[in-house]
């Protein structure tokens, strides 16, 4: 047998393939509950951010935390810059 036999052989046998009316629409809903099950990972940054955002006293704990962190980070540097 020659290529083109071969190939026509195989065309063929691929056309006989019996496909579903309803094959395309298992696809998306499999590709669809795929989608929705992954791990999204800034979803968790973008609650927690909500979550703090919206409470008083979430947003002055914050405020204090950044200005400890600030603060630290200008000693640091003041340490270093004195110890040259």
């Amino acid at each position: 047998m020659n290529y083109l036999q071969l190939y026509d052989a195989w065309k063929e046998n691929k056309s006989q393939i019996y496909i579903s009316k309803d094959f395309t629409s298992k696809v998306m809903s499999q590709i669809y509950e795929y989608e929705k099950s992954k791990i999204r990972p800034f979803e968790a940054l973008r609650w927690i951010a909500s979550v703090l955002s919206s409470h008083p006293v979430a947003q002055a704990g914050l405020v204090a935390t950044s200005g400890i962190v600030g603060f630290v980070r200008i000693a640091l540097v003041m340490s270093i810059l004195l110890q040259c």
